[in-house]
Order: structure tokens, then sequence, then C-alpha cells
């Protein structure tokens, strides 16, 4: 799964760690980006289905947002531009949190009904990421 954390600086960090999934279902994230303002954090990218993996419908994605303290803020949700991901196929999403002031790191998660869709991480930018935050 992949954890996005941002200060009010726009400095971005990403890590990957593994997560229990009830689903066979994986996708891959190839862009993220987030935009924050006083009171409100926007999650956006761009997942894609494995051209090896199976059709999946249904996808939200969901964000997690957790203060300077590491207390959880706020949550938000939204589903996939596109309804059913074929083989191959890509779908960008954003996801708004509304009425957050402190907004220290989010995580980003997917979810398909009431199951976890595995996700991996494959964005190119990663290492400039990390770098930023030193």
């Amino acid at each position: 799964m992949l954890v996005g954390v941002t200060d009010r600086r726009s400095t971005v960090h990403a890590e990957q760690f593994d997560e229990d999934w009830t689903g066979g279902e994986t996708v891959v994230t190839t862009t993220l980006a987030e935009h924050a303002d006083t009171t409100t954090l926007t999650v956006s990218g761009l997942v894609k289905n494995p051209a090896g993996g199976a059709t999946v419908n249904g996808v939200t994605a969901v964000v997690f947002a957790f203060n300077r303290n590491g207390a959880f803020e706020a949550s938000g949700r939204a589903p996939l531009d596109f309804r059913a991901l074929a083989p191959g196929d890509e779908s960008p999403f954003v996801v708004t949190v509304p009425n957050v002031a402190d907004v220290a790191r989010y995580r980003v998660t997917f979810r398909s009904g009431d199951a976890v869709v595995r996700h991996i991480d494959r964005r190119t930018n990663q290492v400039q990421l990390a770098q930023a935050v030193r």
C-alpha cells in the first residue's frame, strides 16, 4: 500500500508497506499529486490494472488525513473515474478531504466493496520525492 506524507510546504514522501487484502485484485499507481489549502486536501492520481490482471469493478480511492501528532483528522473517498478496469486499462481519480486544518500526512488506499484492493506504487518520481524530504 502507499502512504503519502505531506507537510504544508508541499514536501511529499512516499513509502511502501504490505497490508492484508481480501481480494485477489491489484491496481498500480502511476501518478499521485496533492493540493492542500487551509481547510481542504485534494489527492489525485492515475491507477492502472496490470496487463495480466483480471477486470476490476467498482474501485474506490480512499484518503485518510492525519495531523502533525499522528492523530486521524478526516477521510474522503471517491470512485475511480472509470467503473470497470479491464487488464491494461487506466483510470484517474480525485479525492477531496474537507474540513481539515493541520494535515501533516495522508494515506491512500483502494477498496472494492468491503475488500481492500492490493496496491503497488510504480510512480517514476519516488526517488525525487524522497530526496525532496531530506
